[in-house]
């Protein structure tokens, strides 16, 4: 036996290296990618939760049960959290009044809002 191997073995190590780096480059890009957009889908979920929740807590205010109405603070940070401060007054505001139009216009903006997937 030779001490050197043969040529193609050669060329195959060769080629392996510059194969294997592209190849984790590339599936590193797409993992990249997927968490940029799972993570845009994530929050837009988060911002869909603090509107269902929103919802809720307006006709349980609605209804006059007053053993929820620790829930309204909470979920008011929420808004605030996921939509600003100005949003989260208005809330309080129309959950206090009680006006099932105009709360119903509120919500209407936050879901566009939440599409958008910007901050007003």
């Amino acid at each position: 036996m030779s001490d050197q191997l043969p040529t193609w073995v050669i060329w195959l190590q060769a080629l392996s290296v510059p194969v294997g780096v592209s190849a984790a480059i590339i599936f590193g890009g797409l993992n990249y990618a997927l968490s940029v957009i799972r993570r845009k889908d994530d929050f837009f979920f988060k911002r869909i939760d603090a509107i269902a929740e929103s919802h809720y807590v307006f006709i349980v205010a609605r209804i006059g049960k007053e053993e929820k109405a620790f829930e309204i603070p909470r979920v008011a940070a929420k808004v605030a959290y996921f939509f600003g401060l100005d949003h989260a007054k208005r809330l309080i505001d129309l959950i206090e009044n009680g006006d099932a139009e105009a709360f119903g216009f509120f919500l209407g903006e936050l879901q566009t809002i939440a599409q958008r997937g910007r901050f007003r």
